[in-house]
């Protein structure tokens, strides 16, 4: 028999979500800048609490989201 500590299978199930701070540094954008396209409509985000306040709260998004969000953006800047 294997043994996988929990700690690994957490850090797996969340690989897949991101924080806002994560997706800032991962796109080189600043927090504001984040916060703007996320009110357009351009990058999809979600709150885990109603209102987006208590612990755990604030804008979560999903890597999939952001890994295309980077491939339109990316397109849009200059060369």
């Amino acid at each position: 028999m294997w043994y996988i500590p929990y700690s690994t299978l957490a850090e797996e199930a969340m690989t897949d979500e991101m924080t806002i701070m994560q997706v800032v540094e991962y796109l080189g954008l600043s927090d504001k800048t984040v916060r703007r396209y996320i009110k357009r409509g351009r990058l999809p985000a979600y709150q885990r609490t109603p209102g987006g306040r208590g612990p755990g709260a604030g804008f979560r998004f999903k890597r999939c989201d952001v890994e295309m969000f980077k491939h339109w953006y990316n397109q849009l800047r200059p060369v």
